[in-house]
């Protein structure tokens, strides 16, 4: 009987011991890492998102500025304006 008593004694120490380690294993997974999900903090601060990446242009195969074809459009100069702005730039 007094075997069997230590060694429940001896068995119970152990879980002892071991739930220690898993509540703070568990403290610092859910405590430990904050994110957008879990805190106030912005998306922009979360650790592990994916970066979106530019887009190019190479899925309509086109240049970049004016297409060749398209016709230009400009505003008409005029003798006399309607009003001007006069800016005074300081230096």
């Amino acid at each position: 009987m007094i075997k069997l008593t230590d060694k429940l004694i001896k068995e119970v120490e152990g879980l002892r011991e071991e739930n220690a380690i898993i509540k703070e294993r568990l403290v610092q997974l859910e405590y430990g890492r904050k994110s957008s999900e879990n805190s106030s903090l912005p998306p922009a601060f979360d650790s592990n998102r994916k970066r979106e990446t530019k887009k190019k242009n190479t899925t309509t195969g086109r240049k970049a500025g004016g297409q060749t074809g398209h016709k230009r459009s400009f505003l008409k100069k005029v003798e006399t304006p309607d009003h001007t702005i006069e800016y005074h730039l300081k230096g």
